[in-house]
């Protein structure tokens, strides 16, 4: 049951702001708007409708015709809305998205905006490359089963116990915190695991129980130094630069497949 499709043409973008040869477009700073017609399935008659958009740097809204579904703050994290009551099947509607690459203190990358003597806005960085902004991923029409779960409130149980079995913290609510005394902490080497069990209760019965391994550790900056569990510690990864001949500064499923492979 259901289906996607991407939304392709003018709305999904082959690359961001920032290839572009004009100076004025290349250095905008603010909204941009991108629209078009798209048309809901008739086999999707029966199915709830969701419009994705994987990601919009460095801030995004949704409209569905001139209604406002979706926003979303932070360039880096899929965002989505239930658009069932908005569309009908075998019909056209309405996608905009709007976009806006303003830096702040609190965006990644960070930045500020001023204001020059002839009134033009100018992004000044913190960072030391471009700021590109946009659709950075993706943006998917898809539907999903009409009956499906929903937000409701339950009680529940929590508790951590270590490899022993025996119990060291215990929560009954679904918020708060958890406090083991002298926990054992995780490190690499020495990766010791609690289990932390989360149990739905009806009364004093457990109707059903989550169960997830979870690690205790402490992270911090220290002058230079990032420590774990108070000692420095030496990181490793590694970076990847999402270029590519075909979609430019942006990613498409194939583009991943294809680099990760």
């Amino acid at each position: 049951m259901g289906g996607r499709f991407r939304i392709r043409g003018r709305l999904l973008v082959r690359g961001r702001r920032g290839q572009h040869e004009d100076l004025d477009i290349r250095d905008h700073v603010g909204w941009v708007w991108y629209q078009r017609t798209v048309r809901d399935p008739r086999g999707w008659a029966v199915e709830r409708i969701r419009v994705r958009v994987d990601a919009a740097t460095h801030e995004g809204r949704v409209f569905v015709n001139d209604a406002l579904v979706a926003e979303q703050i932070g360039g880096y994290t899929p965002f989505e809305a239930d658009v069932t009551s908005l569309v009908d099947a075998g019909e056209e509607f309405r996608l905009t998205i709007g976009v806006n690459n303003e830096l702040t203190k609190s965006t990644m990358p960070p930045g500020f905006v001023t204001v020059t003597e002839d009134g033009r806005r100018q992004q000044k960085y913190l960072h030391d490359f471009f700021n590109y902004g946009g659709l950075a991923r993706s943006v998917w029409l898809y539907s999903v089963p009409s009956v499906a779960v929903v937000d409701g409130d339950a009680d529940v149980r929590v508790s951590v116990r270590g490899t022993d079995g025996m119990l060291v913290a215990r929560e009954h609510r679904a918020t708060g915190e958890l406090r083991i005394a002298d926990a054992v902490l995780w490190q690499p080497g020495a990766t010791y695991l609690y289990d932390l069990v989360v149990d739905v209760m009806d009364g004093e019965h457990i109707i059903d129980s989550y169960y997830l391994p979870v690690g205790v550790r402490t992270v911090e900056v220290r002058g230079t130094e990032l420590l774990m569990n108070g000692e420095p510690f030496y990181f490793r990864g590694f970076g990847k630069h999402e270029d590519s001949a075909i979609v430019e500064k942006a990613t498409t499923r194939y583009t991943w497949f294809t680099t990760s492979a």
